[in-house]
């Protein structure tokens, strides 16, 4: 059968060489959300102004009092803070090869026939609305919205219901059942950073007392922090939190090294907050189980998630830092007992219900990404396969 479309990763720029040698089409499976792809988008504007990386310095919160090398203008879409888009396109990225990698793969997305977006179109309305301008899309790629890509299972079930009867599959997943099915409502504050974001032992031991203090119900997944390395099954929890923590909390607490089943856990009725480093999977599960964020970002994306949960749906609240970016345990201790016990923690609670709502509709028949999805596979369906070449992987020996 001849080979129609090839979707490859945003960062793979040499599949759009290999779809054009073989006459095919290239769609960019897009992982994160719209608000952060419309500067990417834009990137070849900023490579022809020169602007590329841009400028970073500390700005305030408010857009109106930044100065304008710190802002991107894109077309159809309020002024964007730089800070606000994704660190590789930033002076501070760390690493130059990845930097330019990144930039090489966002010159030739114009080129593509169409990008799959991992998010749904009610959440983000106006990024994709101008991403599929053509004052930003002069190529006029298709823009599509599919997500949220997780399975169905995690979607259509409220979370009450999300883990009755359901076949326990690990010794993590029992252990976090067990403990969270011995809670009340609302009542957990989960915290995870995901595998990349690595916690010193300083913010460990800060968060850690925060916690303490907060004399809230926690579930935490604890990886070794950065700068200690020991093989997993070595690692001692216990060196690198407070003197007797473990003893202290063990009627509030639950700590997890390294993996816990997080859709279980967000899914759980127990579960009242995500405390996260606002990784978009992370996000995007926060969003479908109606679960709001005390949002932690780091790096990539995460600053403009962020700003997505705090200031657009309002659904989180961003942890204050200090100058040097550690979090006091004053801050973990005040934002636990607001996310679970405070009017402002059942408010944004009701308004993360609302979006899971919309997730759902999204990926139901006749939703906005079920919409997208099929004109996908329409257009794929009415490709002449005439004017198409067959592409065959090479075999095995």
């Amino acid at each position: 059968m001849p080979s129609k479309c090839l979707i490859s990763d945003s960062w793979l720029s040499w599949a759009q060489e290999t779809a054009d040698k073989f006459h095919i089409l290239r769609y960019v499976l897009y992982p994160s959300q719209p608000r952060v792809l419309a500067p990417l988008f834009y990137v070849p504007v900023l490579q022809a102004q020169g602007r590329l990386p841009l400028n970073v310095s500390p700005t305030p919160d408010d857009v109106e009092a930044c100065d304008e090398e710190l802002l991107v203008r894109i077309p159809n879409m309020p002024p964007l803070r730089n800070l606000d888009c994704h660190s590789l396109l930033l002076k501070t990225a760390r690493i130059k090869s990845l930097q330019d990698a990144f930039i090489r793969a966002w010159m030739n997305v114009h080129k593509a026939a169409g990008v799959l977006i991992n998010s749904f179109y009610e959440l983000d309305t106006l990024p994709v609305d101008a991403l599929r301008n053509p004052a930003l899309n002069p190529s006029k790629v298709d823009i599509l919205t599919v997500g949220p890509l997780h399975s169905s299972a995690t979607l259509v079930y409220p979370p009450s219901e999300a883990t009755e009867g359901r076949n326990v599959v690990s010794q993590e997943e029992k252990q976090c059942l067990q403990w969270l099915n011995s809670r009340s409502a609302s009542s957990v504050l989960y915290i995870s950073f995901g595998t990349a974001f690595l916690p010193s032992p300083a913010q460990v031991h800060e968060l850690a007392l925060g916690l303490e203090a907060s004399q809230q119900s926690f579930l935490w997944i604890l990886r070794p922090p950065a700068g200690i390395l020991c093989p997993l099954e070595e690692f001692d929890v216990s060196t690198i939190l407070p003197e007797g923590f473990l003893s202290r909390i063990q009627k509030r607490g639950l700590i997890i090294v390294n993996w816990a089943p997080q859709k279980l856990i967000l899914s759980h009725p127990s579960t009242g907050a995500f405390f996260t480093h606002c990784g978009w999977n992370s996000t995007l599960e926060s969003i479908c189980m109606g679960v709001p964020t005390v949002a932690f970002p780091q790096l990539a994306d995460q600053r403009a998630n962020c700003n997505l949960l705090v200031n657009q749906l309002k659904m989180g609240v961003e942890l204050h830092r200090r100058a040097d970016e550690l979090i006091k345990r004053g801050e973990v201790e005040r934002v636990a007992r607001l996310m679970l016990t405070g009017k402002e923690g059942i408010q944004m609670r009701s308004r993360a219900k609302q979006w899971s709502t919309a997730a759902v509709k999204a990926v139901e028949k006749g939703g906005s990404s079920d919409r997208s999805l099929e004109s996908f596979v329409m257009k794929m369906k009415q490709l002449s396969s005439k004017n198409l070449r067959t592409f065959k992987l090479p075999t095995k020996s």
